[in-house]
């Protein structure tokens, strides 16, 4: 990840100091609940959208709170912490946390999360009104303010935690289903018609959180990881954007679902989506595509695939690779001042099962079809969006596209390129929920 080194403005804060130990307290709270919740079996289980254990997820995010107060000091002093360069960074830190997390307890974990946070709390009592400002570069995502160094154990909380935490609402909500490309997981959120997500390439379900709340405040969603990716298998073989059309009617008839869906694919997901829409319209309501790309890969572009594919296959997911990944999905700016999004697409890439990725990589990236002569054979509202960043389809091209859909719009993000429900996800909400309201409410 890129560092800023310098901060680009100086504004006076003011920090409401009760309201901020509010918040630590209320997320030791949190932790606490969670750890207690998970049964003795699941503890030991992979998390949801991690290769980490739950144990092991928790021990992590204890040790970073337990980093907290040599943080604040160190930011005392505009000297930071933990700035190694990616390629060490992140596997050093899922092999530590590994070994850190061997054997150890729930209590355990739950008394050195509480003495960290009293720690933490005794530090926020150190600070004076005019050091809020002060600052320094954490962990190579860029400077932080000793204000936002505060905020940071919730955050790291959330980000770790958020499926796992909807893991445990809904469990019966999520499931695995047998299909012609491999056992997919299948979640399910909210209520009303049915919408089914379907995320991109490289990334998994996750990548839908930031807006799946909202979105499942009018409608019933179907959240599916693609072969390869998230909880999902493959069937060890190549396979087409065909295939995964047909296991997306797998899944719905396995589901009882019969009434049409509105669609809702990012980039690998409006591929699938677009033959749906085309070739079945009755099992189709609507169709909104994010950031898909119309047109097959250029030469050039697959030549350039095929090396970083090669070289993936022989080092697996390394830190360059993790950054290059990184910044062709998302903007320079999410890029810059992200670094909760730059850290999952990261992590989605290091903790990839290689042979599986490599295989939708092969199947759905290198194997991906010109899909023009399909647009005008789509004959359900179609939204197509895309990131005003988004090299491989430039809102020029998505202009064009959205001309050979007999009912079909345009939307454009800015400061977002392929992840756009990651970017930008207040801004994809309310684009969406327009759209589904114009054309059915």
């Amino acid at each position: 990840m890129t560092a800023i080194t310098t901060k680009t403005a100086i504004v006076q804060q003011v920090v409401d100091r009760a309201a901020l130990r509010l918040e630590l307290e209320t997320t030791s709270d949190k932790f606490r609940a969670l750890v207690e919740s998970i049964s003795d079996v699941r503890w030991h289980q992979t998390s949801p959208g991690s290769k980490w254990t739950i144990c092991e997820v928790m021990v992590h995010v204890t040790w970073a709170l337990e980093q907290l107060p040599a943080e604040i000091i160190s930011a005392r002093h505009a000297k930071g912490m933990f700035n190694y360069p990616a390629w060490l960074a992140n596997p050093a830190s899922y092999w530590i946390t590994r070994w850190n997390a061997r054997g150890i307890k729930r209590e355990v974990v739950v008394r050195r999360y509480a003495t960290a946070m009293n720690a933490v709390l005794a530090a926020l009592d150190t600070v004076t009104d005019d050091e809020w400002e002060l600052g320094a570069n954490f962990y190579g995502h860029g400077f932080y303010t000793i204000a936002q160094l505060f905020h940071t154990p919730a955050h790291h909380l959330s980000e770790h935690t958020a499926a796992l935490v909807n893991e445990q609402a809904h469990p019966r909500d999520s499931q695995m289903i047998a299909t012609c490309v491999g056992s997919l997981h299948v979640r399910q959120s909210g209520s009303g018609p049915t919408a089914v997500l379907w995320h991109s390439l490289f990334v998994d379900s996750a990548s839908w959180q930031r807006v799946e709340s909202q979105l499942g405040s009018t409608r019933r969603l179907i959240i599916i990881d693609g072969p390869g990716h998230g909880a999902s298998s493959d069937l060890g073989k190549q396979y087409t954007q065909d295939d995964c059309a047909a296991a997306a009617f797998t899944i719905l008839d396995s589901l009882g679902i019969t009434e049409p869906v509105d669609w809702v694919g990012n980039a690998w997901g409006g591929h699938v989506g677009i033959l749906v829409a085309a070739a079945y319209p009755e099992r189709v309501r609507s169709l909104i595509t994010i950031g898909t790309p119309i047109a097959a890969y250029t030469p050039a572009e697959a030549r350039q695939t095929r090396l970083l594919l090669a070289l993936y296959r022989i080092v697996g997911g390394i830190g360059y690779l993790q950054n290059a990944v990184a910044q062709v999905l998302l903007a320079p700016t999410t890029y810059q001042h992200d670094p909760a999004a730059v850290d999952y697409v990261c992590s989605q890439i290091a903790s990839a099962n290689r042979r599986q990725l490599s295989n939708a990589i092969e199947s759905i990236s290198l194997g991906r079809t010109d899909l023009t002569a399909m647009l005008p054979k789509i004959h359900v509202p179609t939204l197509i969006i895309t990131g005003a960043d988004h090299a491989g389809f430039t809102p020029e091209q998505a202009q064009a596209a959205s001309t050979q859909i007999a009912d079909g719009q345009l939307a454009i993000i800015p400061k977002a390129a392929y992840l756009v429900p990651l970017e930008q996800p207040n801004e994809t909400v309310q684009i969406i929920q327009a759209f589904w309201q114009a054309k059915h409410e």
